[in-house]
């Protein structure tokens, strides 16, 4: 998992796993950003219904550290319960998340004991402990990084975190019926695939673009390198603004958006003129290449009627598939 909220297939199965069990201790992520480690860490021991979390009172215990009272609030003795249930951060997250997800009243989450956890997972039904376990531990890394002024901070960006995850956890349980491949638009319409790529650790951003008709033939392609640029989902936003402005005069006419972003598929509203629709990364692999390929080369370019050489073969896989 990125800071920037870079999600892949691969993490989100693993992530399924883990979600089935609590006992689970095994977890994997080529993600730098240290957030799988925070889950292996709350979860793969059990360390938050043991309230054995690196929080202040934990330290205090241990006695390394010297003050208990949560550097945040400055109120209550920083414990597990209260990072990640009662302290503001956390209470504005549950509250926020209430409003998507069918989640317990606040209060079934009032400390009981050591086995508060427990408890509250016992008495929900299978699809809400999931949701229960994702919101937790969500807060503590919001928690984690408000106190070490590190990574995503505010409330809404973790909203739209959880959304995001939720949905690619969804199509992972059930067992990724849908097909992947591209899908050609209807005879009056153009598709146009965008996609962003970005590195978290330089800073490295591009977009990718692909335009084609009912055939599958390419109207036009695009790649641009993005010099300035904060995280995957601005680089999303650009590749729609950048393709969208291209289609407008290149193709102009009625338009497919195709994304796989699903924040950004769902920001996007749809107008009679053209479609948003969010796809699986499998969907989307021309547009992703030529993403790549800005990152690489540090270009913007444009080509009318023909695509380069390195999406040569996907483009011909695409139409295959759809054959």
């Amino acid at each position: 998992m990125e800071k920037t909220g870079l999600f892949t297939v691969r993490s989100a199965y693993n992530l399924a796993l883990t979600l089935k069990n609590l006992d689970t201790q095994q977890s994997s992520s080529a993600s730098p950003s240290g957030e799988r480690k925070i889950w292996s860490l709350v979860w793969g021991g059990k360390k938050l219904c043991r309230d054995a979390l690196p929080t202040r009172r934990c330290k205090f215990r241990r006695g390394l550290q010297l003050e208990d009272r949560c550097p945040i609030c400055n109120g209550d003795v920083e414990t597990s319960h209260h990072a990640t249930v009662v302290c503001p951060p956390a209470r504005g997250l549950w509250e926020a998340m209430r409003q998507h997800w069918p989640l317990p009243d606040k209060s079934k989450f009032a400390y009981t004991g050591r086995d508060w956890l427990q408890l509250l997972l016992e008495c929900s039904p299978a699809p809400q402990r999931d949701l229960i376990k994702l919101v937790l531990w969500r807060a503590w890394t919001m928690h984690n990084n408000i106190t070490h002024q590190s990574g995503p901070t505010g409330i809404l960006d973790s909203v739209h975190f959880l959304l995001s995850m939720q949905s690619t956890l969804s199509e992972v349980h059930q067992g990724d019926t849908e097909g992947t491949a591209w899908t050609p638009p209807e005879e009056v319409w153009t598709k146009l695939n965008v996609d962003g790529s970005f590195v978290a650790q330089t800073g490295q951003a591009g977009v990718g673009v692909v335009a084609r008709n009912s055939q599958g033939k390419v109207i036009f392609t695009a790649w641009q390198e993005l010099t300035r640029c904060s995280d995957a989902a601005e680089a999303d936003a650009n590749a729609c603004t950048n393709g969208l402005r291209l289609a407008v005069q290149l193709s102009p006419g009625k338009v497919i958006l195709e994304t796989d972003c699903v924040r950004i598929a769902r920001a996007l509203q749809a107008e009679e003129e053209c479609r948003v629709v969010q796809v699986k990364r499998e969907s989307n692999s021309v547009a992703n290449e030529l993403a790549q390929l800005a990152r690489r080369i540090k270009q913007c370019v444009v080509w009318l009627d023909e695509a380069p050489a390195c999406v040569a073969h996907l483009l011909e896989n695409d139409f295959i598939d759809t054959a």
